[in-house]
């Protein structure tokens, strides 16, 4: 369905290309995005290569939290917005009220990454223990076979996505813990999970990619942990396999919205995104590219 959208519009955006203004078309002009903090390195990345290729275009990125990219979006200031999921209810019946027409384009699948020091002996958690810490009852690595030590979860604002989605999926609840403390950005919580032994956290998998943290970086410095749904289940490695197998508990995707109906940079960007060089990209991030056919070798033995 979105593949099929999109054709039609590339192919009304050459054949009436000639009646736009001189600049306003799907490779040269400008254009405004919000993409949510949580998935910021490959949507830069996208945005970043759209321009390398396409030099009479400026795309000006900012960033915001998933909530308030959708409110820019219904409330007009933005055109086109990256975030990790489609509008809820609520949302969508204010876009309706608006009569406002959203259109939406998945560019990827990744996980949330469960974050600890490299200090950390745990290799793994499953999501009862995690929601267990994330609601304060379990306090102590002990209880859990690690070190004697305070765990000290971290969060992301819940205006952001992935904490929506922890709380919905992980704590089965609105809330963290009080003894769970909120990062402002992602950035801020991988720092702060390198320099702490008793940190947990967790954050959007394009986060942990070698093109957005150098090798001297706070990448180096934490360990993403396997996640199982249950004690008797089998732990799973955050990668781009268990992401496209739906092995991984934690998946999400990641959608380009728009209400942008000209044929300007707008669809020009989207059309890069879902191409097989933006998809690429996806691929060397980490991702899982969702418009691409995809491929698993598998070596070694059984």
């Amino acid at each position: 369905m979105q593949s099929a959208t999109l054709k039609l519009l590339m192919m009304l955006a050459v054949t009436l290309a000639a009646c736009q203004p001189e600049g306003d078309t799907p490779t040269s002009g400008q254009i405004a995005v919000v993409s949510c903090e949580t998935i910021a390195p490959i949507v830069r990345k996208e945005v970043d290569e759209f321009q390398r290729i396409y030099e009479k275009t400026n795309v000006r990125m900012t960033v915001a939290s998933t909530r308030e990219a959708i409110a820019q979006l219904l409330r007009g200031e933005v055109k086109t917005i990256f975030v990790p999921r489609y509008l809820n209810e609520e949302e969508q019946a204010l876009a309706a009220r608006a009569e406002l027409k959203v259109d939406s384009f998945r560019i990827a699948l990744e996980g949330l990454a469960l974050v600890v020091s490299r200090k950390n002996p745990l290799n793994g958690l499953t999501l009862p223990q995690l929601g267990a810490i994330y609601r304060g009852e379990t306090r102590n690595w002990r209880e859990m076979g690690g070190a004697q030590l305070q765990v000290l979860p971290l969060a992301l604002s819940r205006n952001t996505a992935a904490a929506e989605m922890f709380l919905r999926a992980v704590v089965h609840d609105t809330v963290f813990a009080r003894s769970a403390y909120v990062c402002s950005t992602s950035t801020q919580l991988l720092a702060t999970v390198a320099q702490r032994e008793d940190a947990l956290g967790f954050v959007g998998m394009s986060w942990l990619s070698d093109y957005l943290l150098p090798a001297d970086s706070a990448r180096n410095k934490v360990k993403v942990l396997t996640l199982a749904d249950s004690a008797g289940a089998e732990y799973q490695l955050l990668h781009q396999s268990t992401i496209y197998r739906n092995e991984y508990p934690l998946r999400r995707a990641l959608y380009i919205l728009s209400t942008d109906r000209s044929l300007g940079v707008a669809i020009g960007l989207i059309s890069f995104s879902t191409s097989a060089q933006g998809q690429k990209l996806v691929l060397n991030a980490g991702l899982v590219p969702v418009t691409m056919p995809i491929k698993l070798v598998k070596f070694g033995g059984s």
